[in-house]
Formats: structure tokens, C-alpha cells, sequence
């Protein structure tokens, strides 16, 4: 099958570029492509990456939609630079500088904006001009919901791009939820955390998420890792019944252990070395106020999951206060810091951390 070279563009939770790039990279090389070049990084960190390979069309589709660390791709039409006042002409104009020709044989189409910076212009605007602009170019009609192609139209700050979407659906909505915790992980988010552990395919042993929330983390891990063992644990008793009705609509509800206790007491449930990796976002105490010292629980949870993890393993979660973390990390002296990575999820600008034991 001859194939032509193309760009495509992955979109994702800022911070997780390294992740996205080698998920794809594992991706051309098990299906017998050349490794994709990449042509530009996350765009002021707005998670954006542009990789430039040779795939047909058909299997282009078929290897994004396995894709675990982004929410969308599209294969790239065009980019262009707005000036300095980013003004909305110069918008319109440079969206009629790009041809489209997937829209030449398609039945219907849709515009699907992403706009980030300061514009005097909405995300409803952009798509509106995209519409009609295309519309009456390739005489096609707009269909929001049945539409054959989908076109997304990107723009940071002063910097656009012009693609067609090369799957139906969102990515990253692959869980069939029961129930919503308030501060669940987006799967891309939770892939990426365990990804960050740098344990192989085909890995045995345990994996403990000690403050599972909805399950995410742990239904990742069985995606990942078919024959790990996996263990959850909360301390509100609501929430885990919540994990454990995730973990029925995935079907995994005999692959999981759950239990309900406090993460700080871990040595109490589990022996020592126990896990091969812990992987876990835990709280940021943003919304328990005086109810948590956050300098205290990092101490205790440290303390305790130092006791269950293999000497060789790995502790990797995410922290919103860093600079506190830190001080906590250098008082114990109890850990080596593998790798310390910015990522942002759910609005915030996190730090994960990836931590193994010292000798003791």
C-alpha cells in the first residue's frame, strides 16, 4: 500500500509529551512503520505535538485509536501565525489560505474549536466563520451530530492549526462510569502516571493505588499490565463502593482488591516490599482545610508506603504544593527522587513525582 508522508497532531494534558511521543513511537514499530519524526513540542504548554511519518490513511486511523495518553488527533491541513493584535481578519484570512481536500468527497461536516490565550473573539466565533467559510467552498452542509469528517480548527495564543480528526469519539472518554468522584483523573492522566514507573510490558508483581478515588488509575493498570496484581485502597467507604461499581462496568471486579482503610496505616494490611509499584493521586488539601496538614500526611504516607514498596520500585504521584513536598522528601532522606515532571490536569498546575527507596 503506498503511503504519503503526513503530520499529525496529538492533542493532551500538558506535561505528558515524552509519554505521548513513545506511546506512539511503540505504536509504528510493533505495526512495522518507520519511527515518526517530531516536528514540534507542546506550543506554550497547551499539550499540542506534531510527528511527521509515512502511514497509509486506513492504518493511520486504526493506530491512533489505540492511543491511551491523548484525547485527540488529526492529521494536519495547514497552520498559520495571526499578528501581533491577533485580530479576527486576519483569522478569517488565514483560514481560506487552507485547502481541505478530505472535504471534497465527504456527505457533511462539523468544526470543532479549541482556542486558548487572550482573544477578542470566542471558540463559538472561530467555528461559525469555519463553518460557513467551508460550507460554501465545498457545498457540503454542517451536521453537528452525523457529520462524515470532522474538522478541528486549534488556536494558542497567535498560533493556528487546520486538521481532520481521524477518529469518531473523544479518546481519552474510554470508561464506562457508575460513578463520578469529584476529583477523578482524566484516563489520559492516569495512564501517563503509570507509564512514568518505567516498568515494562508484560510486568508482574503488585501495583497499590492507596488513595484510588474512582478507579482510574487501577483500570489503566489492567489495560497496561493484564498480569499484575492490583490493589486499591480509600479511607470514605462511599467512595470506594463508588471504585468498585467502576470496576464492575469495566469488568474487572474480580481482577481488583479493594480495601477500606486509611493509606497512612498500609504496613498494618500489606508485608513489607509488597508492591512492585505505587501509583496515586493524593489529596491536595485544597478542600479539607483544617482537617489535613499536608506536611504531616506526606510524612506519614511516605513513612508507611516505604514500608510496602520493593526496594527496587517505584512511588509515583502527583502533588499540587511542591516546594512543601520537597522539604518533606529532603527531611526523610528515606527516597531518590527518579524524576520530577510538571503536568497539568483538572485546571491545575501539578508536579509528578517518580520516588524509589534508598538503601536503608
Amino acid at each position: 500500500m503506498t503511503a504519503t508522508a503526513t503530520t499529525v497532531v496529538f492533542t493532551f494534558d500538558p506535561g505528558l509529551e515524552a509519554v505521548v511521543e513513545q506511546e506512539w513511537q511503540e505504536h509504528l514499530l510493533a505495526a512495522g512503520w518507520p519511527m515518526a519524526e517530531v516536528r514540534g513540542t507542546s506550543h506554550y504548554g497547551n499539550g499540542l505535538l506534531f510527528l511527521h511519518q509515512l502511514v497509509p490513511g486506513p492504518a493511520l486511523q486504526k493506530l491512533v485509536l489505540n492511543m491511551r495518553s491523548i484525547h485527540y488527533a488529526y492529521q494536519l491541513m495547514g497552520q498559520f501565525e495571526l499578528d501581533k493584535a491577533a485580530s479576527w481578519d486576519r483569522f478569517e484570512a488565514a483560514l481560506r489560505e487552507i485547502p481541505i481536500p478530505a472535504l471534497e468527497a465527504a456527505t457533511s461536516f462539523r468544526v470543532s474549536p479549541e482556542r486558548h490565550g487572550n482573544h477578542a473573539f470566542s471558540s463559538y466565533d472561530m467555528a461559525k466563520a469555519a463553518g460557513d467559510y467551508l460550507r460554501d467552498r465545498y457545498q457540503l452542509p454542517v451536521d453537528l451530530e452525523n457529520y462524515s469528517h470532522n474538522v478541528r480548527v486549534d488556536l494558542r495564543d497567535r498560533w493556528g492549526w487546520v486538521g481532520v480528526q481521524l477518529h469518531p469519539d473523544r479518546l481519552s472518554r474510554r470508561h464506562r462510569r457508575r460513578y463520578q468522584h469529584r476529583a477523578a483523573l482524566q484516563p489520559t492522566v492516569a495512564y501517563g502516571l503509570l507509564r512514568l514507573t518505567g516498568l515494562p510490558e508484560g510486568m508482574r508483581g503488585a501495583l497499590l493505588d492507596p488513595f484510588c478515588g474512582s478507579g482510574t488509575i487501577l483500570i489503566e493498570a489492567a489495560a497496561l499490565w493484564p498480569e499484575m496484581e492490583l490493589y486499591g485502597t480509600d479511607l470514605v467507604p462511599e467512595v470506594l463502593d463508588g471504585a468498585q461499581r467502576n470496576l464492575e462496568a469495566a469488568g474487572l471486579e474480580t481482577r481488583v482488591r479493594l480495601h477500606d482503610m486509611d493509606a497512612r496505616q498500609l504496613p498494618e494490611r500489606f508485608p513489607s516490599g509488597r508492591f512492585r509499584a505505587i501509583v496515586t493521586n493524593p489529596p491536595y488539601g485544597l478542600r479539607l482545610g483544617r482537617q489535613l496538614n499536608l506536611y504531616w500526611f506526606y510524612r506519614d504516607f511516605l513513612a508507611a508506603a516505604r514500608q510496602v514498596l520493593a526496594i527496587d520500585g517505584r512511588l509515583v504521584l502527583l502533588v499540587l504544593k511542591a516546594e512543601l513536598f520537597r522539604d518533606v522528601l529532603r527531611e526523610s532522606g528515606a527516597w531518590k527522587v527518579r524524576h520530577e515532571q510538571r503536568l497539568d490536569a483538572g485546571g491545575k498546575h501539578l508536579r509528578a513525582f517518580v520516588l524509589q527507596p534508598r538503601d536503608k
